[in-house]
């Protein structure tokens, strides 16, 4: 061979290793991309969403082959280019908070796009023959390597979001468009039937491109030959690749949730990236070495793979270990082994043993991958049945966790205003005050109900000038409480001072608000003697001013202003818990109790707002909020709770006292089971609501979880508390020590969970002889556990009479 030719063979080789290469690692990524930015893990279960992502996939390998060869090669690219840039331009406008409907769109067409272009590229392998295999290989093999560790870096190390992550679509389609059009050899624009051992620069001579291969496949592929190649193609190719990848998918992701986190692991999220680390660099090992050692069997790749998954699936079920770098080599080798079985498998249609070379050739090419994607859908259906009943957790639907921990965690206390104020301020008023029905109810005195109050308040100089201080100390100070997580800032400390500039209800709760907190924490500027009673009071006033105006906007609730009105629903728990810490207000004070269900009116009310409103909730101005929080959510959702053994002792005391409380009297008649059936479910409600916030406390992700306990408990846990149920007031003792964290860094919330552990204990101390559960000896531990846990002296007992 002489030295041009050999060079010439050289650079053909090199470039049709590089071209196919990047085009491999292009289409990995850019579905992947799509599919993180979308965040359809939040409306949807996990194997939901793999269906969708996948779904498409398995119906275009199966129908696409049949009409690609209609569309010339070079026309498919910028076809597929432009989708891809169109998609980007849709996902990037579009939160991942709005209805599912559109993501869901763009993720199918994400996923159909790139699986049409995989097809094209498998089929012109007969073109470019083992070298353009390999190329594939690797790239779709580095693609998967790349995407495996992409989240845990943009997240965690970068402080990103995956959606940021979007715009790189553009790159990466020029990245194939380069790789199509300038780095294959030649110019890519309809090859010829007969390429024989010609590169592409020789297939350029004009006689040899008299024949469109459009014309061609059209001609000779007809139906019925299709048919009967799909056929051909089922027992040797099909079925070997449905069961490596079906028996892949169990491995990864599938049953990985389900193994043992190792004690070198910070948290699951770090732990799946080093797993799926591991199990992608097998399978791009595999792939770019496969060829060079032309196995004549898939056996000992099979041997390899389902040794590995058999021992992972074994191990998930019986824990027998959990060490790090044992479970990452058998994640390792599962990735060899199926990587191993799709190059083989490749190699095997590319030689053309069973195929025709040709135009049935590329058929075959386009359509065997088909296998791969069915395999990868039951096995990963498989793993998900078998993780269930391997995580003994009591399963939610997505839609409904989301709400109770976007909306109860995103903007600190974003939970308690999921469900404020609807139920209290949506019945007619009947407020003809001073005083109001609130203080009549009460028997208070000194209502500050405005008789007839004036359209404006007084707009003396020191009034605008207090104003000026209240918003200055709101954009400063006062927002910072409200602050769950710190994606929550900016539309706390900017956002909502503007919309109050447009809904004066809002303005006049943002004033009241940041007026307690001078009251409670000090630093008056404009009043600065008695300045406690002169702001409280203030704030009452601006309180009362904003709840008029607030129920009219009940009437109109629209995705425009269901924010504002959510906003002013929590200022208004914020409020109301706040008040009851001011001294000026002692004398008028009912107790904590009492308040408590009070503040439980106003958190259950607007659960409704929540459901009837969540996409325009949690779009505009709170997105960033969202993104944030879905992030934390997915990367915690699976970690084990870090709860130290004391709480855990306490969370043991409660079980016992609610599962002996949950028997059910025997010679009971039919209207008492169901009475007993209603009062049973909230305690067994209650319970796994107190410790999700404990577990979630635990986790130090956002700040104000224990807000989030009236909603997860329902209503009818609320109707047991106001007749005074103890195991319900056990059920709050609980909960005032987890207010009383949440008071060391939220002021407005102060010491309102001590004085609860306080009062209710007290009350629950002494024995009932009606309910045989506060006999118990674990009944008096949790409670000298909760005073222990707020700083309180246990409760003395009383002398004995002799």
């Amino acid at each position: 061979m002489d030295a041009p030719k050999s060079s010439r063979h050289l650079r053909v080789t090199i470039l049709t290793y590089l071209g196919f290469a990047t085009l491999g690692l292009v289409n990995a990524i850019v579905p992947f991309v799509v599919h993180s930015a979308n965040y359809l893990i939040i409306p949807y279960p996990r194997w939901i969403v793999i269906i969708i992502e996948t779904l498409p996939v398995l119906a275009t390998k199966l129908l696409m082959p049949h009409v690609l060869h209609r569309v010339p090669y070079w026309i498919r690219p910028l076809t597929i280019g432009a989708g891809w840039i169109i998609v980007a331009i849709i996902t990037n406008a579009t939160p991942p908070n709005i209805t599912p409907s559109l993501r869901i769109l763009t993720s199918a067409l994400a996923t159909i796009s790139a699986t049409t272009m995989e097809i094209s590229f498998l089929g012109m392998l007969r073109y470019y023959g083992r070298v353009g295999l390999a190329g594939w290989g690797a790239g779709v093999g580095a693609g998967a390597v790349f995407c495996a560790v992409l989240p845990f870096i943009l997240t965690v190390r970068l402080g990103s979001f995956l959606r940021d992550f979007i715009d790189c679509i553009y790159a990466l389609t020029g990245a194939m468009l380069m790789a199509f059009f300038v780095v294959l050899p030649g110019a890519p624009v309809n090859y010829p039937h007969a390429r024989q051992e010609a590169s592409k620069d020789d297939l350029e001579d004009a006689s040899l491109l008299a024949q469109d291969p459009v014309e061609q496949l059209s001609r000779v592929l007809s139906t019925k030959t299709r048919v009967d190649l799909t056929k051909a193609m089922v027992r040797p190719f099909m079925i070997p690749l449905f069961g490596a990848f079906a028996t892949q998918a169990l491995a990864y992701p599938g049953i990985s949730r389900a193994l043992p986190l190792p004690a070198s692991s910070s948290s699951f999220f770090s732990y799946f990236t080093t797993y799926g680390l591991a199990f992608q660099l097998g399978n791009f090992i595999s792939r770019t070495h496969t060829l060079v050692f032309r196995p004549a069997s898939t056996r000992g790749a099979f041997v390899v793979l389902g040794a590995s998954t058999l021992i992972l699936l074994t191990n998930a079920v019986f824990v027998i270990f959990s060490t790090e770098v044992l479970v990452g080599l058998l994640a390792f080798g599962a990735g060899v082994g199926g990587g191993a079985v799709y190059m083989t498998i490749f190699d095997w249609v590319l030689e053309g043993k069973f195929l025709e070379p040709g135009i049935n050739q590329e058929f075959g090419l386009q359509v065997v991958g088909a296998g791969e994607t069915a395999g990868v859908i039951v096995g990963f259906n498989i793993s998900f049945k078998e993780y269930i009943q391997l995580i003994p957790i009591p399963l939610e639907s997505h839609k409904n966790i989301l709400i109770k921990l976007m909306i109860q965690v995103s903007s600190s206390h974003f939970n308690r205003v999921l469900d404020i104020i609807i139920t209290h301020h949506c019945s007619p008023c009947d407020e003809g005050g001073p005083p109001c029905a609130n203080c009549l109810a009460r028997n208070l005195e000194g209502c500050s109900y405005l008789a007839d109050p004036p359209t404006q308040l007084p707009a003396t100089e020191t009034r605008r000038r207090i104003e000026l201080e209240l918003m200055h100390r709101w954009s400063t100070s006062t927002y910072k409480s409200l602050a769950s997580i710190p994606e929550d800032n900016q539309w706390l400390q900017i956002d909502m001072p503007h919309w109050s500039l447009k809904h004066e209800y809002l303005l006049q709760g943002m004033l009241a608000f940041s007026a307690l907190e001078v009251a409670l924490c000090g630093g008056a500027v404009v009043v600065e003697e008695d300045y406690e009673t002169y702001y409280a009071k203030l704030a009452v006033e601006y309180y009362d001013k904003a709840s008029r105006s607030f129920r009219a906007q009940l009437e109109n609730v629209n995705p425009e202003n269901v924010q504002k009105i959510f906003m002013f629903s929590f200022l208004a728990v914020a409020v109301n818990m706040s008040l009851g810490q001011c001294s000026v207000f002692e004398d008028l004070h009912e107790g904590v109790l009492e308040r408590t269900t009070t503040l439980w009116e106003l958190l259950m009310g607007n659960a409704s707002i929540a459901e009837q409103h969540f996409e325009a909730l949690v779009a505009g101005a709170l997105s960033r909020s969202t993104e944030a929080l879905i992030l934390k959510t997915q990367s915690q959702a699976e970690t084990p709770p870090t709860l130290n053994q004391d709480l855990e002792d306490a969370l043991s005391l409660l079980l016992t006292v609610i599962n002996k409380a949950c028997e059910i009297p025997s010679g009971s008649t039919p209207d008492d089971q169901s009475e007993v059936s209603i009062r049973i479910h909230s305690y067994r409600t209650g319970l796994s609501a107190i410790q999700a916030c404990f577990i979630q406390d635990s986790k130090e992700d956002f700040k104000g979880m224990a807000i989030a306990f009236p909603a997860l408990a329902g209503r009818d846990f609320g109707q047991i508390l106001r007749k005074s149920d103890p195991v319900a007031l056990l059920l709050m003792v609980y909960w005032g020590v987890q207010l009383n964290t949440l008071g060391k860094i939220a002021w407005w919330v102060g010491t309102f969970g001590k004085r609860m552990v306080d009062e209710v204990s007290e009350m629950l101390w002494q024995p009932d002889p009606e309910f045989e559960v506060m006999a118990m000896p674990e009944w008096r531990e949790g409670i000298t556990w909760a005073r222990r846990e707020v700083d309180l002296l246990p409760i003395a007992e009383p002398p004995q009479e002799l």
